[in-house]
């Protein structure tokens, strides 16, 4: 179980408040080293559906998938 960074948290808290305004599409800018894919994950748990994300590499999808299948 991963817990996520203040920042991380904060991230998450303005996706969601930005999706509850709005129905369009929005991108999610975090440095190198955030931690993206444990806000992807928190953003899927919460979503309670499929997601999907892409990767310009196979290895950054199977990292990826890693990841979210250990977060909980």
């Amino acid at each position: 179980m991963y817990k996520l960074r203040d920042y991380q948290q904060q991230a998450v808290a303005n996706v969601v408040q930005f999706f509850r305004k709005k129905r369009v599409p929005a991108m999610v800018v975090l440095p190198t080293g955030a931690g993206k894919s444990l806000v992807i994950a928190e953003l899927a748990r919460i979503a309670k559906g499929r997601v999907l994300v892409l990767a310009h590499v196979k290895e950054l999808v199977e990292q990826n998938y890693e990841k979210y299948i250990s977060y909980e």
